[in-house]
C-alpha cells in the first residue's frame, strides 16, 4: 500500500466511527450497556481477523470499517457505566483516569507488535533459509 491508501485508511476509521456513534447511543438508551460493549467486542474481534485474512487494500478498508464500528460501540457503552456508578463531582477525574490508563496499558503493544512480526513475520515465514 501507499501513503495516500494508509491516510484514507485512517479517514475511513474516524468516518465509520463518526457515522456509528449516534446510533451506538441510540443502542445504548434502548437496551443496555452489555449490548453495546459485546457488540463492539465483537466486532472489533472481527476486524482483526478480516485484517489478518485481508489480501488487498479492499480487505484492509472493510476491517478498519469493521475497526470504526466496533470502536464507537464501545464509546458510549463505557461512558454510560461511570456515569452511572461514579459520583457526580468524580465524573471528570474518572474520564481522564480511564483515558491515561488505557493509554499506559496499550504503550508497549506496538513495540511487542514488532518484536512479534521480527520473530514471526511473513518474511521470516517464507524465506529460503
Amino acid at each position: 500500500m501507499n501513503n495516500q491508501q494508509i491516510g484514507l485508511l485512517d479517514g475511513i476509521f474516524g468516518i465509520a466511527w463518526v457515522v456509528t456513534s449516534y446510533p451506538a447511543g441510540w443502542l445504548v438508551d434502548r437496551t443496555s450497556e452489555r449490548v453495546s460493549i459485546s457488540a463492539g467486542i465483537a466486532l472489533q474481534l472481527l476486524a482483526l481477523a478480516v485484517f489478518t485474512l485481508a489480501r488487498g487494500f479492499e480487505g484492509f478498508a472493510f476491517s478498519w470499517i469493521l475497526l470504526g464500528i466496533g470502536g464507537a460501540m464501545l464509546e458510549p457503552g463505557f461512558s454510560s457505566l461511570i456515569a452511572r456508578g461514579v459520583p457526580r463531582h468524580l465524573r471528570g477525574i474518572t474520564y481522564g483516569l480511564v483515558a491515561t490508563s488505557l493509554g499506559l496499558f496499550t504503550l508497549p503493544f506496538p513495540w511487542i507488535g514488532g518484536q512479534l512480526w521480527h520473530l514471526l513475520g511473513a518474511t521470516r515465514r517464507f524465506s529460503s533459509r
